[in-house]
Formats: C-alpha cells, sequence, structure tokens
C-alpha cells in the first residue's frame, strides 16, 4: 500500500511539473531553476563555487549540481534570510526531470522553473509613411536617399517629412492660401483640394459676401478682375502642387499637407510679374476670408513699401502666418517682402544640403542671404504637377519660391495639431525644430547665420515640438513687447516688458490685452526645452526689467517665456 501511495504522488507531481513546460503561456528559462530551502537548512549552508559546479556542501545537492552543470548561485532574501535561491546551469537543461531530481532530495520547500513575464504593453515604431504617389521618388526633399539623378545627393538631406507624416497630414479645417500666378483648378492631383467660399452662391452674378468680388466661389484672380484664378504661367501650379498635391493617392506626387483646404489667389501675371497693388489686395482677401497660412513666392524691390509693410501686419495680428521667398540673385541684399519682420523668409538648398549657388537654369543665380533670412528648405530640382496637363508630370522648377512651400505646408500641418497657434508660434517652433550645421560648413556655423538662418527646417522634430494643447486659448499673445537686447550677446542680456495697454505710440494695438493684475513668472528654456533660469515677478505695472547671465550655458539658442494671468509672450535669444 505504500509503495502504491509512493508512486501515486511520484506520478502526481510528474504530471503537475510537466504542465509547466507544456502551457503556452508559462515560458520558462531552460537553464534555471528558482528553489527554496528547507527552513533547517539555511543558516547550514557551506557555498563554494568550483570550477565545475557550485557546491552548498550538502552532498545530494551538490551531486546533482555536478551532473546538471549548476555552475552559480543567486541568493534572494530579505533582512538576512534566504528565500529564494536562483540556479543557473551552463547549458539548457531538461527542466522537468531536473525539478523531479531536487524535490527529490527533501532538502527544498519548493523547486519550480523560472517563467518568463513581459510587459502588457507594447511599443509600436511605426514604419516611415512613404506614399504610394506614382514619381514619389523624385520628391528629394521628402526623402532623399542619396540616388536623386539630377543631382549631387546625400542621403538624409531632407526635411524628414515621412517621420512627420506619422504625426498627422494635415486637416481640412486649415485654410492655406497661394497668392501667385494661379492654379490649375482641375487637376486630378489636387481633388477635393480646391477652397470653396460657402458664402458666396455660383454663377448668380451677386456679391452674396459683400466682399466686392461676384462668384468668388474658388479665389479671385486680381491681375484680370476676375473670378477664375486659373494659372497661365506655371509657377503658381508648381508651388501649390509641393503645398497640396493629394499624398499616397497612386498618382503623380505628394504634398507637404495632404488635407488643407488650399485658396488660389492669383495676384501674378502670364510672365509671372505683378504689381504690389495687387498683391497687397491679395493679403487682404486672403486673411479676411479664413486663410490661417498664406504662401508668398515672390520677391519685390529693395524698396520699403507701406502698403505692403501694413498688410503684412494685418495678416500677422489677425493671426494669419506669412512664409516668403529670399529671392534667387545669390546676394546679400535686403528685398521685399522677406525682409519684413512678421513673416518667415526662406532660403534654398540642394539635394547635397548646401545653400543653392547656383540653381540649375542660370549659373549666376544663387539663394540670397542676410540678416533677415529665417530658415531653408529643398528648392531645387523641385519637381510638381503641371499648369497645363493633368497627366505631364514630368517638369521641375528651381528657386527660393520653391523652398517657401515646405515651410508654409510645414506651418499647416502645425495648425492641424493645433489650431491656437499664433503667428509667433509658429515662426517660433519652425525655427526651434530646425537641423543646424547641415550644410556648407563654411557657411552653416552654430546658431543662425546670414546663409541658412536657423537652420534647415526639420518637419517631425517641429510636429514633436507643437503641444497639444498650449493654454493659448486663455492667454493672449504679446510677445512684440517683449524685448532682449543685445541679442544676441555672448551672454549677458537685459529682459523687459512694455505693457502695450500702456505705450504711447500702439493706438490700433491698445487695449486689446487687458492690463497684468498682478504678476507672473519668467523662464529661460535651452534649446532642448530645460529650464535654466526661473525666476517669479511679484508685480508688472507699465515696465519690468531683468538682467539675465548665460555666461556658463554653452553657446545656442534659448527662449524667453514670460507669463502672467493674462498673457503669454515668447523670444528667441541667441549665445555666441
Amino acid at each position: 500500500m505504500r509503495l502504491l501511495t509512493v508512486i501515486f504522488t511520484f506520478l502526481s507531481f510528474l504530471g503537475s511539473v510537466s504542465l509547466w513546460a507544456q502551457s503556452a503561456n508559462s515560458a520558462f528559462a531552460n537553464n534555471r531553476l528558482i528553489v527554496k530551502f528547507k527552513e533547517s537548512l539555511q543558516n547550514t549552508l557551506q557555498t563554494r563555487q568550483y570550477n565545475a559546479f557550485f557546491s552548498f556542501g550538502i552532498s545530494e545537492i551538490d551531486e546533482l549540481n555536478a551532473n546538471w552543470g549548476c555552475v552559480k548561485a543567486v541568493f534572494m532574501g530579505s533582512r538576512g534570510q534566504i528565500l529564494n535561491v536562483v540556479l543557473e546551469f551552463k547549458n539548457p537543461i531538461d527542466i522537468d526531470r531536473a525539478i523531479i531530481a531536487y524535490h527529490n532530495t527533501g532538502k527544498f520547500e519548493f523547486v519550480e522553473p523560472d517563467f518568463i513575464v513581459r510587459g502588457e504593453g507594447q511599443e509600436v515604431c511605426p514604419p516611415d509613411v512613404v506614399p504610394n504617389d506614382v514619381f514619389f521618388s523624385r520628391q528629394w526633399g521628402f526623402k532623399n536617399d542619396g540616388t536623386f539623378s539630377l543631382s549631387t545627393a546625400v542621403a538624409g538631406e531632407d526635411i524628414k517629412a515621412v517621420d512627420a507624416w506619422n504625426v498627422t497630414t494635415g486637416s481640412p479645417s486649415v485654410v492655406l492660401c497661394i497668392i501667385d500666378t494661379g492654379c490649375k483648378l482641375d487637376h486630378p492631383d489636387l481633388t477635393g483640394r480646391i477652397w470653396q467660399n460657402t458664402k458666396e452662391i455660383a454663377g448668380n452674378g451677386i456679391d452674396d459676401d459683400n466682399n466686392a468680388k461676384i462668384d468668388d466661389t474658388q479665389g479671385w484672380d486680381f491681375v484680370n478682375n476676375d473670378n477664375n484664378p486659373t494659372d497661365d504661367y506655371g509657377h503658381g501650379s508648381n508651388v501649390t502642387g509641393i503645398v497640396g498635391s493629394n499624398g499616397n493617392n497612386s498618382l503623380g506626387y505628394a504634398g507637404m499637407d495632404w488635407s488643407c483646404k488650399l485658396m488660389i489667389v492669383k495676384c501674378l501675371d502670364n510672365s509671372n510679374n505683378g504689381l504690389y497693388s495687387n498683391i497687397v489686395a491679395g493679403l487682404y482677401y486672403a486673411v479676411d476670408n479664413g486663410a490661417k497660412v498664406i504662401n508668398l513666392s515672390l520677391t519685390g524691390g529693395s524698396t520699403v513699401s507701406a502698403s505692403l509693410e501694413s498688410a503684412v501686419n494685418y495678416a500677422w495680428n489677425k493671426g494669419v502666418l506669412i512664409v516668403t521667398s529670399m529671392g534667387n540673385n545669390n546676394v546679400n541684399t535686403v528685398l521685399y517682402p522677406a525682409a519684413y519682420s512678421n513673416l518667415i523668409a526662406v532660403g534654398s538648398i540642394n539635394p547635397n544640403g548646401k545653400r543653392t549657388k547656383p540653381f540649375f537654369w542660370g549659373t549666376t543665380s544663387g539663394s540670397n542671404y542676410g540678416s533677415h533670412i529665417d530658415v531653408v528648405a529643398p528648392g531645387n530640382y523641385i519637381y510638381g504637377i503641371s499648369f497645363n496637363s493633368g497627366t505631364n508630370y514630368g517638369t521641375y522648377w528651381g528657386g527660393t519660391s520653391q523652398a517657401a512651400p515646405y515651410v508654409s505646408g510645414l506651418a499647416s500641418l502645425m495648425l492641424a495639431k493645433n489650431k491656437n497657434l499664433t503667428p509667433t508660434q509658429l515662426k517660433s517652433i519652425i525655427e526651434k525644430g530646425c537641423d543646424d550645421q547641415t550644410g556648407d560648413p563654411t557657411e552653416d556655423t552654430a546658431g543662425f547665420d546670414h546663409f541658412y538662418g536657423w537652420g534647415r527646417i526639420n518637419a517631425k522634430k517641429t510636429l514633436d515640438l507643437v503641444p497639444i494643447n498650449t493654454g493659448v486659448n486663455d492667454l493672449t499673445d504679446a510677445s512684440e513687447f517683449l524685448y532682449v537686447s543685445p541679442n544676441p550677446s555672448r551672454g549677458v542680456f537685459t529682459i523687459s516688458f512694455q505693457n502695450y495697454v500702456t505705450s504711447q505710440d500702439n493706438d490700433i494695438l491698445r487695449g486689446q490685452i487687458p492690463k497684468p493684475r498682478g504678476g507672473g513668472v519668467v523662464r529661460i528654456l535651452d534649446i532642448s526645452g530645460r529650464t535654466v533660469v526661473e525666476q517669479n515677478i511679484q508685480s508688472i505695472d507699465k515696465e519690468w526689467i531683468m538682467d539675465v547671465d548665460l555666461t556658463q550655458q554653452p553657446s545656442g539658442i534659448y527662449f524667453v517665456h514670460l507669463k502672467t494671468d493674462t498673457q503669454f509672450l515668447t523670444k528667441k535669444v541667441v549665445k555666441l
């Protein structure tokens, strides 16, 4: 009877340990066991490491250790008490048999496998969102693999668009206006994308929305003063395609933004020329009809124009960002509108990452430069849609005009993520997100420089910097009244704030922002977002001044953030 009981117990134990090995949900290490010595043995163990095996000073166990090749023991305990021991074997073993053998010594409270666990969360690194557009491989500005055939190309010298499209491909609630030669409105790669003026009834010959434009259902032609902004030159169609060709539609090319609405305003004629008066009128039209970003791929003269500057400032103060081109003469010349402060001025780079000089079409051409440049983007050999064909995808352009729409499209992607971003914030985040020192090292120096500005735009990095909710709904942006001087500096700055509610030279703006009721907090952040200086402000009345010493901080870009109960202000600082 006793023999039968022992056999039954042994078989029951064997069945239970076999379940450990056979259970699909109980994976375990094949060279480890977890054991617990009986309490009476825990204080009598005499451990020793031999070359071939680990010894506990208990003959039955030491013999098993030698036979099975146990070369290590890891003790787990608490307050000097041994609770569990991990036996580690030199090679994989038959876990079932080993458990039975060690258990049968009678020295352990339990012997079990070292089971494997896994966290029940899984990181997914999505693949690059490479669209299936037929000729996407030509769009080196979005994804540069170094094989572009028309020019020397370096892999990675692009704006990281395929990574950015993992974040967002745009929103139809964002309206982006292209002021140019017009656009091929019926191009198949722009299907469903042309902005429609829903306040106007098509074809009734009446100015339904009282904007002095009759039947302007899909933009306006200021050159011919009619409601048909169709392209008759080609420049505008190429620019529009860079911004907004439908992505991943198995057709032609992909645009920077795959979803925004494209407001077409024709202000340049069939020779690619235009008048300031038409540009000014186009800017007011775009702002008043709901555009949030305006692409202005054009350059004017070197003389300041009060009417043009007023229109630029009107857009800025209405919460609309303008992106414009630097010019193509390879000179350090101040041209307008690029030289105005309330916009983003964009230069061009080649597929090798260097500043374009020259463009493919002229030996003396090149991307203009100067202290007014903000960023650079791809601008040479830029393929796009045609203005007179829905099937011809073989044309390409080159110029800072082609670089600007990459930045315009990036701004519209940012607004798709956070519709409350102000022009100040859009510009600041785009500049902060740039890749620095990627071009010609003789020109592209650390921080801001006159050839590359703050650097080549990086769409993914920029979108990652966009907060989902900035809180700007509750605060009013008045950053133009936050001053930092000198800027750039070797490290010592004076920061001042003039509350424009009380300023005497800003009648238009006075009263738009309520006066702070108390104090606030000022923070200085480095390029990674780390706070390096923080100071509470007890009271802000008409003016507040603070001296800051960053001489112990490394050279680079910093951001001053001032937050009060009614205002959120930010300024970029450069430490040389």
